[in-house]
């Protein structure tokens, strides 16, 4: 491989209210990677914590100049994060990861010395254990999982944000323009030379999961909407499903009619109404949803604001 770059690796690491494991990881990364003997910076992106979060990588930076700093002026969001980090790395590959240390960074050499082989631009960490917060967690995720494959084509099934990236793949994601994107997606959907290696997620070094049920759907709509526009056929489909249901009903109206049976009452007519109801409202849900993301595209802001570096950071940042 060409060797444009004086950094090897970028390690990068989105934080959000991660103050109890910033030191921990840096020093379980820095112990693996420099194993391999290679130039590398740590990116740390603070996604606008409201602990010190912050502080904390100021103080890593100031002794280790391997070390570099970005904070947001609010939550943008990790997927904004990534891509800030994506955005300011020199490296000729680079390792996205989490800092609470569920992502093992011994991990980080495989991927090095696989990429090294020049056989892959992508590799992969596939956890084979997913801790689940109960039953309904578990049954959304693998719904999320089964509409995004067949829809888009896209298989993220145990995929995660753990990725080595080589320099052309780091270039042509940071090109994309759209607001919303989906990290895990657009890391299948550039295609290029893929592979997975499987790792055990760990349990939290400390504090508790910054995720919620909440933001996990939110995460799920924003997966499908990015990457497929099939729900608003799904409309014309509830729509004819609709018309099938009440031609069905109205037949067996006049049967009964004719035979006698018709019972007194308004039970049919509640049932039409509140299918149609129900299904009226289901369409403009959803078609309520791709106007919402055209809208914050139409409105060209920029898709994070950073309002602290510390570092040496790029000499055009």
């Amino acid at each position: 491989m060409t060797n444009t770059h004086k950094i090897a690796l970028s390690i990068i690491i989105p934080a959000y209210n991660e103050a109890l494991c910033v030191e921990g990881i840096y020093h379980d990364v820095v112990k693996n990677v420099e194993l391999l003997g290679c130039s590398f910076e740590i990116i740390y992106v603070d996604d606008g914590s409201l602990d010190q979060t912050f502080e904390i990588v100021n103080r890593i930076a100031q002794s280790d100049t391997r070390v570099k700093g970005l904070r947001f002026s609010r939550n943008f969001g990790k997927e904004s994060a990534i891509f800030a980090g994506l955005q300011e790395c020199q490296g000729e590959c680079a390792v996205v990861m989490d800092c609470d240390g569920q992502h093992p960074p011994e991990l980080i050499d495989e991927m090095y010395k696989l990429w090294k082989t020049g056989a892959y631009d992508i590799i992969s960490g596939q956890s084979i254990q997913k801790d689940v917060n109960g039953a309904l967690q578990y049954i959304c995720t693998r719904l999320f999982y089964f509409i995004t494959r067949k829809l888009t084509g896209v298989n993220l099934k145990n995929d995660s944000d753990f990725k080595l990236l080589d320099r052309k793949v780091v270039n042509e994601i940071v090109r994309f323009k759209e607001r919303t994107r989906f990290f895990r997606g657009l890391a299948q959907w550039v295609g290029f030379r893929q592979c997975y290696i499987p790792f055990t997620v760990r349990p939290r070094k400390a504090g508790d999961t910054k995720w919620s049920f909440k933001s996990l759907i939110g995460l799920a709509v924003d997966a499908i909407t990015t990457f497929t526009a099939q729900p608003l056929l799904w409309t014309a489909y509830l729509g004819i499903f609709g018309i099938i249901i009440a031609s069905i009903m109205v037949i067996e109206a006049f049967l009964e009619k004719a035979l006698g049976l018709a019972v007194e009452g308004w039970p049919t007519l509640i049932i039409v109404v509140t299918f149609f109801g129900s299904t009226i409202l289901l369409a403009l849900g959803i078609i309520g949803i791709y106007l919402m993301k055209i809208y914050d595209e139409l409105k060209e802001r920029q898709h994070y604001i950073i309002s602290h570096k510390v570092g040496n950071m790029k000499p055009d940042s």
